[in-house]
């Protein structure tokens, strides 16, 4: 017969150490929610999105089919192949006289008309050899004028001065009030929430805006708003500037004596992108008119000085061939490219202005990655341009949902006096706020299993 334990056991004390405390759940204000999409919502973004993130792939197709053949058929027309006429065709003749030279005294008539036949059909042979390869030569450089004709066309379109791409045009269009950008909201189901984990001031789990309406509304200050992970398609720092209207201040950063909410409506962020987008049709209007700035030192520089608030993603396209299926990535595994990227906090911290971090949880699941050669990464970091092959839902480029697009908005990254010197330490304080905003929020994002990797 088995023993029992009869021993009293002694009950865990609630004041004691002994008790394990369950992990405290972050604290957050929810700035926004867009709510479910509608059947509308998802037609109106399944059309958008074929046309806006699809046109990397259908516009210069559509240039080289209605536009470079054309110039390449022009510049290497078609003609008839007049072979007596060419100075090229000296062999040939010469094959006609050494056949026509031969000796037939002592042929019989049959063997006459049969080395005459095989004259002419060497003739023939010769000269539509002569033909196909002229032809293949004048294919070959047809295509090839085709080819740098499209090209010709994308470049001076993308960076020329076309009058639809003003800012002004967008302004007079109320691009930013456009519906359409809600029902990306409502489709990628975007949610804002202002971590308050370390401030002491918030005593509920979750805080509703409206209960601070009465507060004294308070002027946002300039700052750099960092999002990482910038993903395939840089959704979060798009969603993030075309969305200004209808998700209020969110992205501004508080006074200091109101640290956990803005509520000042705030200005449209200007994105920092790379100046190589220029190229992608579509897309490089939709930036102008957003007045996003070109990722240079001079651009960066004097923006800041006018007192525009600006949205980077410091991971830019080295961050796109991070993750899985990068060797050394699993698909538990997410990396944002932050750990040598100093540029634009030494420029925060020269102009004194605070950098806010923003974590975009589910930005690098939109799209999928399909695996090229490391050439290619090469190629895209060499040219400052992703060169790269993605898919999204039935293999179009439509987005993946996912468990929606969520940003974190953490803690407040300050400069101090020391000016430039200062940016190591802010850099620092920005990765440990970056990992910190993933591990607090990934549970509730449902990503438990998941581990962030800073490159």
């Amino acid at each position: 017969m088995p023993s029992i334990d009869r021993r009293r056991r002694r009950p865990f004390s609630t004041t004691g150490d002994s008790l394990p405390q369950p992990p405290e759940s972050p604290r957050h204000i929810v700035l926004y929610d867009a709510g479910p999409a509608s059947a509308v919502d998802r037609a109106v973004v399944f059309v958008s999105s074929i046309i806006i993130c699809g046109a990397p792939f259908w516009v210069p197709i559509l240039t080289y089919r209605f536009g470079g053949s054309k110039i390449g058929r022009w510049i290497v027309p078609f003609e008839k192949e007049a072979i007596d006429e060419d100075d090229d065709d000296s062999d040939d003749r010469i094959i006609v006289t050494k056949l026509g030279n031969t000796d037939d005294g002592d042929k019989s008539a049959e063997e006459i008309e049969r080395c005459a036949s095989r004259r002419r059909f060497l003739l023939f042979h010769r000269i539509l050899m002569h033909i196909q390869r002229r032809r293949r030569l004048r294919a070959v450089a047809r295509r090839v004028a085709s080819i740098f004709s499209t090209a010709a066309i994308l470049l001076v379109v993308g960076y020329g001065p076309m009058p639809w791409r003003h800012p002004s045009i967008g302004k007079r269009l109320r691009f930013l009030s456009w519906p359409l950008w809600e029902s990306w909201c409502r489709y990628l189901r975007v949610r804002i929430l202002h971590d308050v984990s370390s401030s002491s001031n918030s005593s509920r789990s979750v805080i509703d805006k409206k209960s601070l309406i009465g507060v004294e509304k308070q002027r946002h200050r300039q700052a750099i708003v960092a999002m990482s992970p910038h993903g395939i398609f840089p959704f979060g720092l798009g969603i993030a500037a075309v969305s200004s209207n209808f998700t209020g201040g969110c992205f501004n950063v508080p006074p200091p004596n109101h640290p956990d909410l803005n509520l000042m409506p705030q200005k449209p962020l200007r994105t920092v992108m790379a100046t190589q987008t220029a190229l992608f049709p579509i897309l490089n209007m939709i930036l102008k008119w957003l007045r996003s700035v070109d990722a240079n030192a001079h651009s960066v520089d004097a923006a800041l000085r006018n007192g525009h608030s600006l949205g980077i993603s410091p991971g830019g396209i080295a961050e796109m061939f991070l993750c899985h299926p990068a060797p050394g990535f699993g698909k538990d595994d997410e990396a944002i490219f932050l750990k040598n990227r100093r540029g634009f906090v030494r420029m925060a911290a020269r102009h004194q202005l605070p950098v806010l971090p923003v974590y975009v949880f589910g930005a690098s699941d939109k799209f999928r990655r399909v695996p090229l050669p490391k050439v290619f990464e090469r190629l895209s970091k060499i040219f400052r341009i992703s060169i790269i092959l993605f898919f999204g839902r039935w293999g179009l480029p439509i987005p993946f949902v996912g468990k929606g697009l969520h940003y974190v908005i953490g803690k407040v990254i300050e400069p101090s006096s020391m000016g430039e010197a200062d940016t190591d330490i802010m850099h620092r304080d920005l990765c440990e706020e970056m990992a910190g905003m993933f591990e607090r929020y990934k549970d509730e994002y449902g990503w438990g299993h998941k581990s962030l990797c800073i490159v």
